[in-house]
């Protein structure tokens, strides 16, 4: 299957024996790969389950949390609740946290000028 898949999946599997677990949190938080080709390719590794597991799930957590509430906010909208603006400021700043979180993670990884690496 690696030699069907070319330079990208050796790409990915280096990218994993590199960085194990963050690999798999880094391309979780940014959905850029669709989740099941992502599932398939992480299976061509020698990432441990108990590992992938976990960090797709934290990974994907803020993702997850930020559209449920986004559809909740909707259905309340479609209902005619009160606190509509409320509801959908929250959903639009979780939807922006979660969008941010990569960059975030980023930055507090990278070492300021004078640290080490």
């Amino acid at each position: 299957m690696r030699a069907r898949l070319g330079a990208r999946a050796e790409q990915l599997i280096r990218g994993v024996e590199r960085e194990d677990w963050r690999f798999v949190a880094l391309v979780r938080l940014v959905p850029l790969v669709p989740f099941n080709l992502l599932n398939y390719a992480l299976g061509l590794t020698r990432v441990r389950v108990s590992r992938y597991m976990l960090a797709s799930y934290l990974a994907m957590l803020p993702g997850t949390f930020a559209y449920t509430y986004l559809g909740y906010a909707g259905r309340a909208a479609l209902a005619g609740q009160v606190g509509l603006l409320h509801k959908g400021l929250i959903a639009l700043a979780l939807l922006a946290c979660a969008a941010l979180l990569p960059r975030i993670i980023r930055r507090l990884r990278t070492p300021g000028p004078g640290e080490a690496p």
